[in-house]
């Protein structure tokens, strides 16, 4: 079996998106993926507008896929977050949430980002032409993004995140990245970004996670 799923596989997900007209944006492609290099243990993340939520998941019933347990089932959410939901068909996985989220570095719940991150991806989604998506994130809210998931969820960065996350450090308004870092990160923002800049990303969890002056 190819290690790779079909490219017609994936953008079938897609295609029934689009046609539904679901509001949703792709939340990740690290390495360029999607849609040709989609490893059969990974899946596809997308971010969906909670008001179209019940209707994707008729949509979707409706195309031959199925709701299946997510991975982390067990793992609590905070502020009324809407709880992950999962999807299979023949393998392929769509992993669907409603908000931009991260781990409480306490117990390992999630809870989602100040409410003004959340209307901001909404905002300033980026309409794609050429790909079988329809929307990514802006270069500021993917930055964002990928910061916290790494920081929080990962608790590291690896080698394909930092080469997304210098990419997008090269094309963000820093003047506007930095008042939502501020609405996560506090005071620890303006080091952040220097830690990023000068290319410290082994350090950043730790001295994050270690940093008093908030």
């Amino acid at each position: 079996m190819n290690d790779y799923f079909e490219k017609e596989e994936v953008s079938s997900c897609f295609d029934i998106l689009n046609k539904a007209n679901i509001n949703y944006i792709l939340l990740r492609n690290i390495n360029n993926e999607l849609p040709e290099k989609l490893l059969r243990t990974k899946d596809i993340d997308i971010i969906v507008h909670k008001d179209n939520l019940q209707l994707l998941h008729e949509i979707f019933l409706l195309n031959g896929w199925k709701q299946i347990r997510h991975p982390y089932y067990k793992t609590p959410f905070l502020y009324a977050m809407t709880p992950f939901r999962f999807y299979d068909k023949n393998g392929l996985h769509i992993d669907i949430s409603c908000e931009l989220s991260c781990r409480s570095l306490n117990d390992g719940e999630w809870f989602p980002l100040h409410q003004k991150i959340q209307d901001d991806i909404w905002l300033n989604k980026v309409d794609i032409k050429s790909k079988p998506w329809k929307y990514e994130l802006s270069s500021e809210d993917e930055f964002i993004h990928l910061i916290t998931r790494c920081i929080f969820d990962k608790k590291k960065f690896s080698k394909e995140y930092i080469l997304r996350i210098d990419f997008l450090f090269n094309k963000i308004d820093l003047e506007i990245t930095l008042s939502k870092l501020h609405l996560i990160f506090y005071n620890f923002s303006n080091k952040l970004i220097d830690m990023i800049s000068a290319k410290e990303y082994n350090y950043l969890p730790k001295t994050y996670i270690t940093y008093k002056d908030y």
